[in-house]
């Protein structure tokens, strides 16, 4: 089984589906906190605070957009996010 760390590292090399190649927005704070999680496998308290705020905005986000891989990618996102979120901050 992948680790979530896996997970949150194959999410963040997969590419961009071409539904938001003119939306997308690197460095955003939900790939920031994947990112964060990816290396260091923890969240401080107070990122872990607003992760959940991220998820719920990326959940939102996958019903904006038409095309499947859009949805399925901010759904990936937004999983990814609340696993991180359950996990204990450090």
């Amino acid at each position: 089984m992948i680790s979530l760390r896996e997970r949150a590292q194959s999410f963040l090399n997969r590419s961009i589906p071409e539904e938001l190649s003119n939306h997308y927005v690197p460095g955003s704070m939900a790939e920031l906190f994947i990112r964060h999680y990816a290396s260091n496998g923890s969240l401080d308290e107070e990122s872990a605070e607003l992760i959940g705020i991220c998820a719920f905005e990326c959940d939102a986000a996958a019903g904006k957009y038409k095309t499947s891989e859009a949805k399925e990618y901010f759904a990936e996102c937004a999983s990814i996010l609340a696993a991180i979120e359950g996990e204990e901050p450090t």
